[in-house]
């Protein structure tokens, strides 16, 4: 009985220490700017966002190359060029886009297609449910 308490414990300890990992190591990921991936685990410096719906939103070249300067130097960032960029990333996604705010849900879902406030731009899939 003694070696199976042990045996617990043990177990115990590991996890713990695991968890303690995957924490700092997320932590780390999360302080210095960039992306945790909740699903696979794994810190991504390409991408955007995570979203529940979609998992980790990767950047092309050219959106992250952008977005880096624009995060060293903020006042000669291409604020145009960076939400065609978003705008992009939001339709390859199949998700929607506030046209006014340049801002995209990445957590829309094919029950929200022409029901949210405002002026937004649906993907593609919505067409298809309108048929």
């Amino acid at each position: 009985m003694q070696k199976l308490i042990y045996g617990l414990l043990a177990l115990l300890v590991l996890w713990l220490v695991y968890a303690a990992h995957l924490f700092l190591k997320q932590d780390t990921c999360l302080d210095n700017g960039y992306v945790w991936d909740k699903d696979k685990k794994v810190c991504c410096k390409d991408c955007l966002t995570w979203s529940k719906t979609r998992g980790a939103i990767h950047m092309n070249p050219e959106h992250l190359q952008l977005a880096d300067k624009c995060a060293q130097n903020p006042q000669k960032c291409d604020k145009d060029l960076l939400n065609k960029y978003t705008q992009e990333l939001c339709l390859k996604y199949e998700a929607a886009f506030n046209i006014d705010d340049k801002y995209c849900d990445f957590d829309f879902s094919l029950d929200d297609c022409f029901k949210l406030k405002g002026n937004w731009q649906y993907p593609t899939i919505c067409q298809d449910k309108k048929l």
